[in-house]
């Protein structure tokens, strides 16, 4: 694997725990402090569109769908060099 891909792999991986922590920290909040009630798996779906948000902008030439996206993570993070 050539060391562009790799690189990108990794920052797709350091991007992911920004996004993540970000939005459990919101999530935390909303419930701490707004008394809502906390829901993994909305948090999991804004944490994962977060993410995507990010690297259409971050990564010239991500042109995924969000549907893609969010229905295959895993290859996500597995850059190919093709």
């Amino acid at each position: 694997m050539n060391q562009t891909y790799e690189g990108m792999a990794a920052n797709r991986w350091k991007w992911w725990w920004l996004a993540l922590t970000w939005t459990i920290w919101k999530h935390r909040n909303n419930v701490v402090f707004s008394n809502n009630n906390f829901n993994a798996n909305k948090m999991m779906d804004e944490a994962v569109f977060l993410l995507w948000s990010w690297l259409k902008y971050l990564e010239k030439g991500f042109t995924t769908h969000y549907n893609q996206w969010y229905s295959n993570l895993r290859p996500g993070f597995h850059i190919s060099s093709r």
